[in-house]
């Protein structure tokens, strides 16, 4: 039975004059039921494939999703390698094992899937990334989805084969690998920083080794808690962020459509820092990361390591669907200092850098060993 067959029958004595929003509702109210405690769907997925699930009706109701697998993995030499893991997976797999297949479908064979199913989901903008950021994007929607749900891995190691069972129990804000203290002072004149943990409390009580530092380096692969104060430290007169865009609709379907346009400024603070310094960031840095990257990279204030940020910025606009669902996007327009595109491009790295099956067996952060040589030098 399809689902406008389904909406039908529990609405009979609903008129055809019915709007869509109260059919939406009908849906709802089918798939919430009380009388029963799961049912029987025929699923379609979009790129055609078929399949009967036993659903239950809570589950329908209101996933609990944004919950991933205990691991970490990345696509590197035409392989889907594990680069470390969490104590939830300890014992079950290890780094540098190789995965093959994913609910007993090829590896390749899955991402391709997830590939084709984003890129229908997102056509305006999926298609027109770069090969490794739809595979890695993939690659998440793979990991990521409903607590508690499962996930076959069929697993290759020095030891041979194997196939074992992972459940998504780990909230993906949860999901770090391990990096080194938060402000740690990596070797003699060498300070490392984690603005995905260090505040500005913490910075400024930090500063007087700042001071004294020959190289300073930055972990920007994630969402920074701290301000742009940092930046004020590297300048010796203002500069300005990106170029923010915010639309003023005035006519139905974006018709004559206007921007407001604004953007501020960072004054230079004391004391002024003479480290060298370089920033790491990758695919994780969104939003104000990028806000914070934009700034560095136009105004060249240090190299950047790793690889391209997400190419998303600018306020949230939120709208919520019957069925309390809940969709985002982006509410503004971006552009660069120099007017370019930000949307789908990001702050691409001065110093790009690829993380290698040698470097995850050794347990390396690649990133980081290539800052340290650069502010070494």
């Amino acid at each position: 039975m399809s689902a406008a067959e389904v909406i039908s029958d529990r609405e009979q004595f609903i008129s055809s004059a019915t709007p869509q929003w109260k059919r939406y509702r009908a849906l709802g109210t089918m798939l919430r039921g009380e009388e029963t405690t799961s049912m029987e769907l025929e699923v379609r997925s979009i790129t055609g494939k078929l399949k009967t699930v036993v659903a239950p009706r809570h589950i329908l109701d209101a996933p609990e999703s944004g919950f991933s697998l205990p691991l970490f993995w990345q696509w590197q030499e035409e392989q889907l390698i594990i680069t470390d893991v969490t104590t939830a997976a300890a014992g079950k797999i290890h780094p540098d094992e190789i995965v093959l297949s994913i609910d007993e479908q090829p590896v390749k064979d899955a991402i391709a899937e997830q590939r084709q199913s984003l890129s229908q989901q997102f056509s305006h903008w999926f298609s027109s990334q770069p090969e490794k950021n739809q595979i890695k994007d993939a690659l998440n929607e793979l990991r990521n989805g409903t607590k508690g749900s499962t996930v076959l891995l069929e697993m290759q190691s020095n030891y041979g084969t194997r196939t074992i069972e992972l459940s998504r129990t780990l909230q993906l804000w949860d999901l770090k690998e391990p990096l080194p203290a938060k402000i740690e002072q990596l070797r003699s004149g060498i300070v490392y920083l984690d603005f995905e943990r260090v505040n500005d409390s913490e910075f400024q009580q930090a500063l007087p080794l700042l001071e004294t530092a020959t190289g300073i380096i930055i972990d920007l692969r994630g969402y920074p808690r701290i301000s742009t104060d940092f930046i004020g430290h590297l300048i010796d007169k203002p500069v300005t962020c990106a170029r923010w865009h915010v639309p003023q609709a005035q006519y139905p379907d974006r018709q004559q459509l206007d921007f407001d346009f604004s953007n501020w400024s960072i004054e230079p603070q004391q004391p002024r820092l003479k480290a060298k310094v370089v920033v790491m960031t990758n695919g994780s840095a969104i939003s104000y990361a990028e806000t914070y990257l934009g700034i560095i990279e136009h105004y060249r204030l240090a190299e950047i390591v790793g690889q391209p940020t997400a190419g998303t910025n600018g306020n949230v606009n939120e709208f919520t669907l019957p069925g309390g669902y809940l969709i985002w996007w982006t509410g503004m327009k971006v552009l660069k200092h120099d007017g370019s595109r930000h949307h789908g491009v990001g702050i691409l790295p001065t110093v790009p850098v690829e993380r290698t099956i040698k470097g995850i067996a050794e347990k390396r952060d690649e990133f980081l060993a290539r800052a340290i040589e650069i502010v070494s030098c």
